[in-house]
């Protein structure tokens, strides 16, 4: 069998008789049946294929070219199903008639002969053939570990090679579409030779992807001897019974294909069918050791393409490199350590954290917001994200989003219990700070903090205290925090003094900023609550729309 992959649908070619056929394609292509038969006594349905381009090879394989094209060849012995479509009283089926095999293949494995004689009682159970009957073609006709099925998919125990499978799993059909399958044109009562017309079309009924793993730095390679793929539609198998509606629907909960390599390379294929404009997680184990990978955005893999991915793994605790752009979930328990003067990108990142921070500066640190990022810490005393110490400056900028939720006693974005910071300059992106007993943007309980400073640059900035803390963007319970500046506004000087309203401002729970929303008198009371407001946004004119 032949085909060519590469982010494109395989083309081929199938003939029945003497016709050229290419396997798992989405080419039309001719088809001749020959059903020889006999009058009086039981009749033997034979069929003869004839796969384009002849010669004979030992073994199927599927192999990349220097094209980067995935091509698959037929073998000796190789054998398609022949189903029969059936329609009563408005339901289809399909119903199985028995398998072809290939006889003769050409040296280069691009053409195939296929013979064989029909099942009698399956054709007669199916209604014989007949004038105007659509014939369905499959691939493999064997392997399918249930042999009253019409066909089974079943990706589970792949290895990990494309040699595995090239024998096992490279599922391909013609198509299931009364207008595009092969008709039955004539039968010859006397010798059973059957005439067909119309074109048969076969699909791969999966995407091959190649997957190349590396550690957390990006050039180490991590070969694993495990390896799970979940998504949600992810098929693992099924089985179509004979007789029955062929039509497969995918998965509708998460579902892990596992695959076992042996250890050897860092280089994995996998044949997949399902993942349809999901989240996909990978988890790579060798041993004690493993790394995991989340993608940050919806995920297709399409029916009959090929695919060749590199993804750069997340195992354990890892220090991020200047202008580094970070994406996918960090292993469970795990912090990102950012070092000092280096910019990084956060694009769909996933952090939560124990016994530490999720980010820690460890001074002048860049945050750049792209996509929709979280970090959250399960440690009592640490904020969510630590800036860098006294003298530093954390700065946040960019389009995307960021949800920070600190441990107990922490801020989300700050300090945490007792602790110390450096400023804090927000200047993008959409920013949600939550603390406990610390602010959300400043210091933990007994904490401090350097100056805050919060541009019209972002989009909306939402902070929320913790109990007993005083201030959502600030100080924290008994702690302390410099000059607190929003949308230009000095709310809180670094003499420990509110200004301009600042003592309700801040306080009230949660705070939320967003530039060109109206402002109110800081000292104007709200209708009907009996108390007052500080300086605070409300009824917002725009929005800013987010995109991948």
């Amino acid at each position: 069998m032949k085909k060519f992959m590469k982010s494109i649908q395989m083309m081929a070619a199938l003939l029945l008789a003497v016709a050229a056929t290419t396997a798992c394609s989405n080419d039309d292509n001719a088809i001749d049946e020959t059903t020889p038969a006999t009058t009086g006594a039981p009749k033997t349905y034979t069929l003869t294929v004839t796969a384009s381009k002849g010669g004979e090879a030992t073994t199927r394989a599927l192999s990349i070219d220097g094209t980067g094209a995935l091509n698959a060849t037929w073998a000796k012995d190789d054998a398609i199903r022949v189903m029969k479509r059936r329609e009563m009283s408005g339901n289809v089926d399909f119903a199985l008639l028995g398998t072809l095999t290939a006889t003769t293949v050409s040296a280069d494995g691009l053409t195939a002969t296929f013979t064989g004689s029909l099942d009698e009682d399956k054709v007669t159970t199916a209604g014989g053939l007949a004038e105007g009957d659509k014939l369905l073609l499959g691939y493999p006709g064997t392997n399918l570990g249930n042999s009253t099925s019409a066909f089974v998919f079943n990706y589970n125990g792949q290895d990990g090679t494309l040699g595995k499978i090239a024998t096992n799993y490279d599922y391909c059909m013609t198509s299931t579409s009364k207008s595009k399958m092969v008709t039955v044109e004539s039968v010859d009562a006397t010798t059973g030779e059957v005439t067909t017309s119309g074109t048969a079309s076969f699909t791969n009924q999966q995407a091959i992807v190649r997957f190349t793993l590396y550690e957390s730095d990006g050039k180490t390679p991590f070969c694993p001897t495990s390896f799970d793929i979940t998504a949600v539609g992810l098929v693992q198998s099924v089985d179509v019974p004979e007789s029955g509606d062929i039509a497969i629907a995918p998965a509708p909960s998460e579902q892990t294909l596992t695959l076992t390599p042996d250890g050897s390379t860092n280089v994995i294929y996998a044949a997949l069918r399902g993942i349809n404009g999901q989240t996909v997680k990978l988890r790579a184990t060798n041993g004690d050791t493993y790394f995991t990978y989340t993608t940050n955005s919806a995920v297709t893999f399409t029916r009959g393409n090929f695919y060749d991915v590199k993804v750069k793994m997340y195992g354990g605790n890892y220090t991020a490199s200047d202008y580094e752009t970070l994406t996918g979930a960090l292993p469970s328990g795990y912090h990102i350590t950012i070092p000092n003067g280096a910019t990084v990108t956060l694009d769909g990142v996933n952090i939560s954290a124990t016994g530490s921070a999720g980010i820690i500066c460890e001074g002048t640190a860049n945050i750049i917001l792209s996509g929709t990022n979280t970090v959250t810490t399960n440690s009592s005393d640490k904020p969510a994200i630590q800036a860098g110490g006294s003298g530093t400056t954390l700065t946040i900028s960019g389009s995307g989003s960021l949800t920070a939720t600190a441990g107990s006693y922490g801020a989300g974005i700050g300090s945490g219990k007792s602790g110390s910071c450096g400023d804090i300059t927000i200047t993008g992106g959409t920013v949600t700070a939550t603390g406990d007993k610390g602010a959300g943007i400043g210091s933990g309980e007994g904490g401090s903090c350097g100056d805050i400073t919060i541009t019209d640059g972002v989009s909306s900035v939402t902070a929320s205290k913790g109990d007993d803390a005083e201030c959502c963007i600030g100080r924290g319970y008994n702690g302390y925090c410099g000059k607190v500046t929003i949308g230009g506004t000095e709310y809180y000087d670094d003499g420990a003094d509110f200004q301009n309203g600042g003592e309700e401002y801040l306080t009230a729970d949660p705070l939320v900023y967003q530039p060109g929303a109206k402002v109110p008198d800081p000292f104007a009371p709200l209708a009907g609550s009996g108390g007052f407001r500080g300086r605070g946004p409300y009824d917002p004119t725009d929005a800013n729309p987010f995109g991948e």
